[in-house]
């Protein structure tokens, strides 16, 4: 210690130019070098109190400021060491340790070796970088994990206790749940060091099956557990919880694949299987009668990554859409008056657009599940289709134009909407061609613009993308042979006035 410090105080003066450098520095290096190596030991040996990084920092800078083959020196004498530690350390503890607790000792010494190297790499670069022959070292991380692989992990006796150990867990048929536990935690270890190692083989046709298998059981487990705990929309947000949590364990530190098996297996464990019985719990109806609509969009959210859990739950939404419906429509029939039932119709097609654009992103698997329902119980009241026709006719007419006045294109596109889920089609069409004739033959629709506005909504809504629709093609016929025909007119009358004067 007494050396170390001479060689700072001497180091100090050669810095500020108070003494010249001599052959004699590299000696001095040389005798204190030995203790500033015992500072880049300590985070291999976990020795307490902790190594400062800090202090690491300053000797590294100190060491810089001599040269740079002072900087190569230090750099070498690591190297020297790191291979002593695998070889005459590590190795040989390893291959002494009982066979039950091999793979959890083989766990621990690539921690402990990685985070140490972690720690000196990043300091040995810095005290190299203020040297131009920086890029002449190799990489010391990247050397550090191929001298562990050669050394340790492709170690004929360490693989044999490696194999042994992997084979007398795939034995095991039953575990309690503190066993499945730990054994899959040690196996994720060992999967995240054989992909950091780079021992693909190895890890694919022996360590990752054994993975898989363990994390199966242990989120069978675990989905068993959150049954008895929760039992409505919290299963899904504590499940989503836990799949966010190990997805980040792992994010990164195994390859692409295996982290796409596992969530498929996580998925399925915690919510795939159990989506049914949770979804009745989860009060989706009541969701919707309360507008809880940031509820629905969290579990939108969870079940948008789970295979089929979309379709679960916009099914578990179809009732309260078809109940609603059926009571406005139900309550209405036989009314002659169209305006309390399409004014209820429309207020549930607003719940329906809120909810497809604020809440499901668009998900066109809610409009043709959801949208369906419209179908269902529009059928149940014969006078739907003239109710639409005379709602719409009394808005067109002059006199009616405070409709436009208070109502947005958007309500024209629900019309429409409700038009296009009607099973008998025919009957409105025929209504709304003989209610157009009507408007254009008496001349007291709005306008034409106004009609062509409609048309154009039909055209987009009602029509089938698939299919040229005829309704569509002979109401717009309808209305450009009217002002065809008035312009006609039109110009007959002025030919008649000029000839009368």
């Amino acid at each position: 210690m007494i050396l170390s410090v001479l060689f700072d105080i001497k180091l100090i003066y050669l810095l500020k130019g108070r003494l010249k450098s001599s052959n004699n520095d590299l000696l001095i290096f040389s005798l204190s070098s030995s203790e500033y190596l015992e500072d880049f030991k300590r985070p291999f040996f976990q020795t307490e109190p902790p190594v400062n990084k800090s202090i690491l920092y300053q000797k590294a800078h100190l060491v810089s400021c001599l040269g740079f083959n002072y900087c190569a020196t230090l750099d070498n004498d690591f190297k020297n060491f790191v291979i002593w530690y695998l070889k005459k350390l590590k190795r040989p503890q390893l291959l002494n340790i009982p066979s039950d607790t091999f793979l959890k000792s083989l766990a621990t010494s690539w921690e402990i070796f990685i985070e140490a190297i972690t720690i000196t790499h990043n300091v040995m670069e810095y005290m190299k970088s203020f040297h131009s022959g920086y890029n002449k070292l190799e990489h010391f991380d990247i050397f550090a994990v191929l001298l562990f692989r050669n050394i340790i992990f492709q170690d004929g006796s360490v693989q044999k206790c490696f194999q042994a150990r992997l084979s007398e867990l795939k034995q095991v048929t039953t575990r309690d749940n503190k066993q499945v536990t730990a054994d899959r935690l040690l196996i994720e270890s060992i999967s995240k060091m054989c992909y950091a190692l780079k021992m693909d083989e190895c890890y694919k046709s022996r360590v990752k099956p054994l993975f898989l298998k363990l994390t199966t059981e242990y989120f069978q487990l675990l989905r068993e557990n959150y049954l008895l705990i929760y039992h409505d929309y919290n299963y899904f947000i504590n499940a989503n919880a836990k799949i966010v949590e190990e997805m980040d364990r792992i994010q990164s530190k195994l390859d692409t694949d295996s982290i796409n098996e596992i969530r498929d297996i996580i998925t399925t464990e915690l919510v795939l299987k159990n989506i049914n019985a949770i979804m009745k719990s989860c009060s989706v109806d009541y969701m919707l009668k309360n507008d809880q609509y940031d509820n629905l969009k969290h579990l939108y959210n969870i079940l948008c990554s789970v295979d089929g859990g979309l379709k679960v739950m916009f099914d578990s939404m179809c009732p309260y859409f078809c109940d609603f419906g059926t009571s406005i429509v139900l309550t209405n029939e036989g009314i002659s008056n169209d305006f309390t039932c399409i004014q209820g119709l429309l207020s549930l097609k607003d719940k329906f657009d809120y909810l497809m654009n604020n809440v499901f992103n668009n998900n066109k698997l809610f409009y043709d599940i959801v949208g369906n329902e419209f179908s269902v119980f529009l059928k149940l009241n014969s006078s739907i289709p003239t109710f639409l026709c005379q709602f719409i006719d009394e808005k067109l007419r002059k006199g009616k134009f405070m409709f436009f006045k208070n109502h947005t294109p958007a309500d024209l596109f629900k019309v429409a909407f409700l038009a296009k889920h009607l099973q008998d089609k025919s009957s409105f069409e025929k209504l709304y061609e003989s209610s157009l004739a009507m408007r254009l033959l008496d001349n007291v629709n709005v306008s034409t613009r106004m009609e062509n506005t409609v048309i154009r909504i039909f055209k987009r809504v009602y029509a089938d993308p698939c299919d040229n629709s005829l309704f569509v093609s002979r109401i717009q016929r309808m209305c450009k042979d009217k002002f065809l025909s008035s312009k006609f007119i039109k110009k007959k009358y002025n030919e008649h006035v000029l000839v009368d004067k």
